[in-house]
């Protein structure tokens, strides 16, 4: 049996961070999702954003998110789904974040790359 994880999101950036651990550099993007649908009962169209967390520790990608990513960027992300969990305050926090190997640049920006080309980071 052939199992897969791989996510594919199309979204608006919110927020782009650069962090650092133990002097690797790793890239952190929020992303959001819309979805709209019409109320049946009321014909009122509906919409709601969902948030998105995604990592990557890939030098090359988090290079190109680092010069070419920033708030408001319509972008693709493809990558794995990946769950944890950490204590706060002797609660257990559950998380779910996309750990990203690919990205494309899906608004007009200056010059941006699409790595869904030969130079793909990984």
């Amino acid at each position: 049996m052939y199992n897969e994880n791989q996510v594919s999101l199309i979204g608006n950036v919110g927020k782009v961070e650069i962090r650092s651990s133990n002097g690797t550099k790793y890239a952190i993007i929020n992303l959001a999702t819309n979805e709209r649908w019409t109320d049946k009962q009321t014909g009122e169209i509906k919409e709601r954003a969902d948030w998105h967390r995604l990592t990557t520790f890939r030098p090359k990608l988090v290079a190109l998110i680092e010069q070419h990513v920033g708030k408001g960027d319509f972008i693709r992300a493809i990558g794995k789904l990946r769950s944890g969990s950490y204590d706060k305050a002797g609660e257990t926090v559950y998380t779910v974040e996309i750990h990203m190997d690919r990205i494309g640049f899906l608004s007009p920006k200056d010059a941006a790359p699409d790595t869904d080309t030969e130079e793909m980071p990984f």
